[in-house]
């Protein structure tokens, strides 16, 4: 297949790899669209207002927690990336969820119908598939209501841990990126207005739903 932005050559991809090349080239035009200062590599999620923030490593379980969410009444805004403005607000990208083959099971649980859909690879090799979004998703930007750094494990209950404005911070620092490369004093000036506005935990959890729970009854107070 031919994969290309519309500018210049488009490139000749293999089939299974065409969609995940396709989400990318879109992620990348929304980046550099005026009025976004920088991408976050975390997933968002709306609710009475507010966006959610899911920050976490590869793994770490922001897709799967985005379809448990999803069914507490959270709107999507992404799985994976999120636009910051110069406001301090957010706004998502809204494409399709894509869950790994190791979580595909988990996804099912969380009402997500994938056996029939195609399956996927990275240029990593990985396996997805990519959800149909049903519900209404997340349009134009919010500010940010909570900032969670997801740490899942098996061993341990799930816990909202307060933590400080600078560790919370540090983390979007990590996980920030601009067109340019270059983080500018008008994006930490945006991130440290995005994190003063926002409660910020850890979320040590071992299952998405019981995680979701916690996290409904939090947005609602």
């Amino acid at each position: 297949m031919f994969i290309g932005s519309g500018e210049g050559s488009a490139s000749v991809v293999p089939r299974p790899l065409a969609a995940v090349r396709l989400k990318g080239l879109i992620l990348e035009r929304a980046l550099g669209a005026a009025g976004h200062l920088a991408a976050l590599h975390a997933a968002c999620l709306e609710r009475n207002g507010k966006a959610l923030l899911l920050l976490g490593s590869p793994g770490a379980g922001k897709t799967t927690l985005s379809l448990a969410l999803m069914k507490h009444g959270f709107r999507y805004g992404s799985d994976d990336v999120t636009l910051v403005k110069a406001t301090g607000e957010v706004e998502g990208v809204p494409l399709a969820p894509a869950v790994k083959e190791a979580a595909w099971a988990i996804a099912e649980d969380h009402g997500a119908s994938l056996e029939e859909l195609p399956i996927h690879v990275r240029p990593d090799g990985l396996q997805v598939r990519f959800v149909s979004l049903e519900k209404e998703v997340l349009a134009g930007s919010c500010p940010v209501g909570a900032i969670l750094c997801l740490r899942r494990g098996t061993d341990q209950p799930t816990a909202l841990e307060p933590i400080s404005p600078q560790k919370a911070l540090a983390e979007l620092f990590r996980e920030s990126r601009s067109a340019n490369g270059r983080c500018s004093g008008e994006i930490m000036q945006a991130l440290t207005e995005l994190v003063r506005r926002a409660d910020c935990f850890d979320l040590r959890y071992p299952d998405a739903g019981a995680a979701a729970l916690v996290l409904a009854e939090r947005m609602t107070r």
